[in-house]
Parts: C-alpha cells; structure tokens; sequence
C-alpha cells in the first residue's frame, strides 16, 4: 500500500454481517478513497474488542451494540461512529444434543457459557434473564469458554450448560445434531456499532468520516444485491444457501454515523435492570457515548 494511504485497523468477528467491510477491502474501495483498511477477525467477540481498542491494537471496533454501550458507560476510551446493522440479532441459546434442558425456560438457575465477561454471549444471557423475571446475580452462573471452539468443547464436557451465539454462525453445529437450540432471544435494538478510539478519532476524525461514506456505500449495494450477496455471504461464512437467504432478508445495514437517542437509553436501561450497569452509569448522557461525527437521531412520533 502508498504511504499516502491512511491506515485504519479495524476489528470485527467473522460473521456474514460483516460482508461489506470485505467487499470494500476486495474491490478496492477503500483504497480509492484513501484509506488502508486493514481488518482483524476477533472470534472472541465484543469484550475482547473493546480490550484490543483500549490498548490500541485496532482503531475502529464492529461491535455488538449493549457491549460497546457497557464498556463506553464504564469507561472505555472509544466512541460510537453509529449503528452498523439496523435490525435484531437473533442469538440462539443452545444446549448440547444430549442436554437434559429441553426450554429456556429449564435453564433457570443454569451455567451459560460467555466468550468473557462483558461479551455479548454475557451481557444478553443477562438481559433475557432480566426480560424472563429472573435474577441473574443469583439465578445465573458463567463459565468463560473463549470463542466458538471453547464453547462447544464446554458444553461437549458438560461444563456448561447452554451458549448464547448467533443463531446462522451456529446453525451448522445444530444441523450436525452436536447441538440443539432450547429457543432464541431477540435484541431489542439494533445490533452492531462501529466504535472508534479516542485516541484515533482525535488525530483522524476526516478518515472516520470518509471510512462511514464508502461503507455505507458498498452496503447498500450489498442490501440491494439479491442473489449475488446471498452467494457471497453463504460462500464465505460457510452457510447453507436457504439459511444465508433467511438471514439476509432479515437483515438491514446503516453504515452511517448517526444513532438514535432511544436507542442508547434503551440499552442503558436494560443493561441496568440486568445488573450490568450501575444507576450511575445508566444515567450518563447518551450524547457522551457518541462522537464527534455522530449524530444522535431525535425519537420520530409515532404516526398511527
């Protein structure tokens, strides 16, 4: 690469959503606009994300969104460019094949395995046990199992009880009869953020700014793209077609820095009631989560 080029590290997990940062790399999108874009797979999820940004081993984290909102709340050095995917993740919760949990329901008081604490693996495992009337201090317990591999290794040991993940990334490992999905939990927000460094947006705001433009971009192109999209994610990620084309109708990209108010107040109060954040933290001003060129987007009426 020219060192004309401005260098951004960016880190994300490796999962279909993130098909368009490929694509822009791939093409040479990014590079036309002036940016070395250079991606790191981070399988360990948000909490490690948020870690690598901290220590200044990525620039820009693609995130899910209550784990960038709990680190920012408890003090982590980055910021939300905005929302990346607008539309619920579906995690699954899932037991190993030979479980004797057959529901959600019957996980009351059971071991879930986390990627580490603060992952989205933890935090929504927090959040669906807050949403069922549960106390997740007392009526949950963690095992940290790391990644994918960890978790089925855990669970295959018996060591944990059930595993929260994307329900697509994890559909193989239900097909192949290793694991059976005891039900599905739906975020109530948008998913995934981009989130970048202090450290970095102090030096090279332009860059974050022009990085948003051509991703947003190439993922509407991506959104648009129909068939061709669904072969290339299926393709990449190791999806069967009929589950890629599942996930894809369902899904909507943003890619743009803006995020709206409601939704960080609605992170910030579940992640309170599930335990995660103090009062205190919870009552931050949502505009102190953003950056300086995000834009919070004011609640719409609702028009009936």
């Amino acid at each position: 690469m020219s060192d004309q080029l401005i260098t951004v590290r960016v880190g994300g997990v490796p999962e279909h959503f993130n098909s368009p940062w490929h694509i822009a790399i791939e093409t040479g999108a990014f590079a036309r606009a002036g940016l070395d874009v250079q991606w790191t797979t981070i399988d360990t999820g948000t909490g490690t994300m948020c870690k690598a940004l901290a220590a200044g081993e990525i620039d820009i984290a693609v995130a899910l969104t209550e784990g960038v909102v709990a680190d920012i709340a408890k003090g982590g050095n980055h910021r939300i460019l905005g929302v990346y995917i607008d539309a619920p993740l579906i995690w699954g919760v899932h037991v190993a094949s030979s479980s004797r949990f057959n529901s959600v329901e019957s996980l009351k008081n059971g071991n879930f395995g986390i990627s580490r604490y603060g992952s989205g693996s933890h935090l929504m495992a927090c959040v669906q046990a807050e949403c069922r009337g549960w106390n997740p201090a007392t009526d949950l317990s963690f095992t940290v199992v790391g990644n994918l591999d960890g978790a089925r290794a855990s669970m295959a040991k018996g060591e944990a009880d059930a595993f929260m993940w994307e329900k697509f990334t994890t559909k193989p490992h239900v097909d192949s009869g290793e694991w059976r999905m005891a039900g599905a939990f739906e975020t109530p927000w948008p998913c995934f953020v981009a989130s970048a460094s202090n450290d970095f947006m102090s030096s090279r705001s332009e860059a974050c700014a022009t990085m948003m433009k051509v991703l947003a971009e190439v993922a509407d192109a991506f959104m648009a793209g129909g068939a061709k999209s669904v072969k290339y994610a299926a393709e990449r990620y190791g999806l069967q077609t009929s589950d890629a084309q599942e996930w894809f109708d369902g899904c909507k990209w943003h890619a743009r820095p803006s995020i709206k108010n409601e939704v960080l107040v609605k992170v910030m109060a579940s992640l309170k009631s599930a335990g995660v954040l103090t009062q205190e933290e919870a009552a931050a001003n949502p505009a102190n989560l953003v950056s300086e060129i995000s834009s919070l987007e004011p609640t719409m009426p609702s028009r009936l």
